[in-house]
């Protein structure tokens, strides 16, 4: 694949310097061209909170990645009503530190960031990182894998408005 093939915004709750957010830009820019625009700091637990009565703030941190004093929600439409030349074709939010499994999504600002850009109707990946909250092990295999799972599905997505949430193990996931 040309490195110019996709566009990806990518985002987390993490925080702009998280290491899962990192990995996966590092493994996504082979996919294609990816802007990062994540918050300012950790965001965990914001839900799909808009911030609405406080100006929001664009800390360029390098070419195409930027911090932004919002919740992922915001990170997403600010990069899609006013950063992004064009539509992303695809918006990655994570690798999460920690799962996002039951009610958790209610609470998740990793997967609010993925059902904003699928209420704009945008494909989009929640990814999160099955693992302790203290380890810091197995981004790496979670990269390659949602990787290779972008490859598999984005070609022929499912539907308009659709988001999926994936939760990859600790380890080397195979399929």
């Amino acid at each position: 694949m040309s490195r110019d093939k996709y566009l990806i915004l990518l985002t987390n709750d993490d925080g702009v310097g998280a290491e899962g957010l990192l990995t996966l830009k590092r493994h996504l820019a082979e996919l294609g061209r990816v802007v990062v625009v994540a918050p300012y700091e950790e965001r965990s637990g914001v839900s799909h909170g808009l911030t609405i009565h406080f100006p929001l703030r664009q800390v360029e941190i390098s070419r195409d990645h930027y911090a932004l004093t919002g919740t992922p929600a915001d990170c997403v439409l600010f990069a899609v009503r006013k950063l992004l030349p064009r539509p992303p074709d695809l918006v990655v939010s994570g690798i999460n530190h920690g799962p996002n499994l039951g009610d958790d999504i209610l609470y998740s600002g990793t997967v609010a960031g993925a059902r904003e850009a699928a209420l704009h109707e945008l494909p989009a990946f929640a990814v999160s990182l099955v693992t302790g909250r203290n380890s810091n092990q197995g981004f790496e295999a979670a990269a390659k894998f949602t990787c290779t799972l972008i490859q598999e599905l984005l070609p022929n997505w499912v539907s308009k408005g659709t988001y999926l949430n994936v939760n990859i193990p600790a380890g080397e996931p195979r399929e």
